[in-house]
């Protein structure tokens, strides 16, 4: 649902508001997971990013790190 639609907010439910509460978090952290890759491979794409001197890591693997 979120990353297609870019929303996090859950209709009131009878779940407990703990599990409502972690899924919403859980929904945020994909969301920010789903921006980055989308922006480093944006940049990847349009060569706008330079991996560090020396290293032939992707731009990927240098932000995991």
């Amino acid at each position: 649902m979120a990353t297609h639609q870019k929303d996090c907010s859950l209709p009131y439910a009878t779940e407990s508001k703990e599990c409502r509460m972690v899924q919403e978090q859980c929904c945020h952290s994909q969301l920010e997971e789903l921006h980055c890759a989308t922006g480093i491979s944006l940049a990847n794409e349009q060569d706008h990013c330079a991996t560090p001197h020396g290293d032939n890591a992707s731009l990927e693997a240098t932000f995991v790190k």
